[in-house]
C-alpha cells in the first residue's frame, strides 16, 4: 500500500495547491511546466481535480 493510500484510509479529501505559479492563458504553459505539486497523484493514479482559487498581484 502506498503512502497516499494510507493517507486516504484516514481522510476523504486532501486539498493541496496545484501549482506554485500563476495560471497560464489559453495558449498553454509555454516553457514552464509546474508539476512539482501534482506528481504524486499523476504517478499513483489517484483522482484529482484543479479548482481556480485566489488571485495574483495582477488580478
Amino acid at each position: 500500500m502506498s503512502a497516499v493510500d494510507d493517507l486516504f484510509a484516514e481522510y476523504d479529501v486532501l486539498a493541496t495547491p496545484t501549482t506554485p505559479n500563476p495560471p497560464h492563458g489559453h495558449q498553454g504553459p509555454g516553457d514552464v511546466m509546474s508539476v512539482a505539486l501534482t506528481w504524486a497523484f499523476n504517478i499513483t493514479g489517484h483522482p484529482a481535480i484543479s479548482i481556480p482559487a485566489g488571485r495574483t498581484g495582477t488580478g
